[in-house]
């Protein structure tokens, strides 16, 4: 073979082995492995627990575009939110983690509707009372009324209403409800403690004393003289009338009663427990002059200022209710001491209409005195009627209508037939 020859084959013989290289070589190009995926965008959900572990430690926009690609598994609270904010998170971090977990977000029911009554009054006496209602105050009575626009109705649609007031024992009521309409408790009246009741009674005790006339009342009320008509209910009830003429002077225990009638007189007088009596010979142990000892006792014993001087010299414990002479009823007022009570009803005109006594006892307890139509004697005030009643029996007692009373302070022993 010439050189050119061999030459030329050899090129051939090159293109040749070329061209059998070259597929394997376009193969190899075309099966090139596909870059390593990311495990930590796409990975599972993130929980909040390895989102706050995070947070400060990848770099903010991986773990923005981790979270945009794996999503989370919950909703974050205002807690978690700051907790995430605290840690370094971005705003843009947290809308996105909002967004994400928008799924999971608690669905808040609607609140139910609330039912309100229509208006409330409350009435409490004596006023003012500080009102509660369902455990909320609700501030105090005005002219003893409090009155509410309306009260939440509850599961039980009713409320519980606290009264109090400072020196009384308070009262809890329930008051059924319905919505929206009016409902009003029952006016409640409150009672005064022990000590409220103690204090209350000096009070109507120092004013009834000022209305009787103060001191020199009380002295003046002591030394009387009186004469009118009487009516006299022996025991079993029968009845007589008579002229009556009446004498006191209460600083030496003296009373004196004389009636007239019928031709007939008896009188009697006292000297402390000492008794004199005397008059017309019919009536000598009969059953009027009994009746007329018994009758002498209670009129000297039964004057307004005679039982404020036993209250005093007895210091008899004092009660009331009323805390003065002012309130638009009757007072009443109580005088108690280990042997009995003395009950007093004051009318509006701060003087006693009424006094009944109970002996602890027993013995003696239904006695009572009623007053009227006070006047004027020297200082004091004094009743021109004045009726006297046993507790045995409705009709037996006497009833005294005086004409004529005065304050005497010379009345002299002499006028008691002494």
């Amino acid at each position: 073979m010439t050189g050119l020859k061999k030459v030329i084959h050899l090129v051939s013989l090159a293109v040749v082995l070329i061209a059998l290289a070259a597929p394997p070589l376009i193969a190899q190009k075309t099966t090139k492995k596909k870059p390593k995926e990311d495990s930590f965008l796409t990975g599972q959900p993130f929980s909040f627990q390895e989102l706050v572990a995070a947070v400060g430690v990848i770099f903010p926009g991986r773990l923005t575009k981790a979270v945009d690609g794996r999503g989370v598994t919950f909703y974050p609270t205002a807690a978690q939110a700051k907790q995430l904010k605290d840690a370094g998170a971005p705003d843009e971090l947290i809308a996105l983690i909002e967004m994400k977990g928008d799924k999971f977000k608690p669905v808040v029911a609607a609140p139910p509707k609330v039912v309100v009554s229509g208006p409330v009054t409350i009435e409490c006496a004596p006023a003012e009372c500080a009102i509660q209602v369902n455990g909320k105050a609700e501030g105090q009575t005005q002219g003893g009324v409090k009155k509410l626009p309306g009260i939440p109705l509850g599961p039980q649609s009713s409320a519980v209403i606290d009264i109090n007031k400072d020196g009384y024992f308070g009262q809890q009521i329930v008051l059924p409800l319905k919505g929206g309409a009016p409902a009003s408790a029952k006016p409640v009246v409150l009672q005064p403690t022990p000590a409220t009741e103690a204090r209350y009674g000096q009070q109507v005790f120092n004013a009834l004393i000022g209305k009787l006339g103060g001191e020199a009342g009380l002295k003046d009320a002591g030394l009387l003289s009186a004469s009118g008509s009487a009516n006299l209910f022996q025991s079993g009830g029968q009845r007589t009338e008579w002229s009556v003429e009446a004498r006191l002077k209460a600083p030496s225990g003296m009373a004196y009663l004389e009636i007239n009638g019928a031709g007939l007189k008896w009188w009697c007088s006292l000297r402390g427990s000492d008794t004199k009596a005397g008059g017309s010979g019919k009536l000598k142990g009969g059953p009027v002059a009994i009746e007329m000892e018994k009758m002498t006792h209670q009129y000297r014993d039964y004057q307004p200022a005679a039982l404020i001087d036993r209250i005093r010299a007895a210091k008899m414990k004092l009660n009331s209710e009323s805390p003065g002479l002012d309130g638009p009823g009757p007072v009443v007022l109580k005088a108690s001491s280990a042997t009995g009570t003395y009950l007093f009803t004051i009318g509006a005109n701060g003087l006693p209409e009424r006094v009944e006594y109970q002996a602890a006892s027993g013995l003696g307890s239904g006695m009572v005195a009623v007053y009227g139509d006070y006047v004027n004697a020297g200082q004091a005030k004094v009743p021109k009627a004045m009726d006297i009643r046993f507790g045995d029996q409705a009709q037996h007692g006497m009833e005294f209508r005086f004409d004529r009373l005065q304050s005497d302070p010379k009345l002299a022993d002499k006028e008691f037939h002494r």
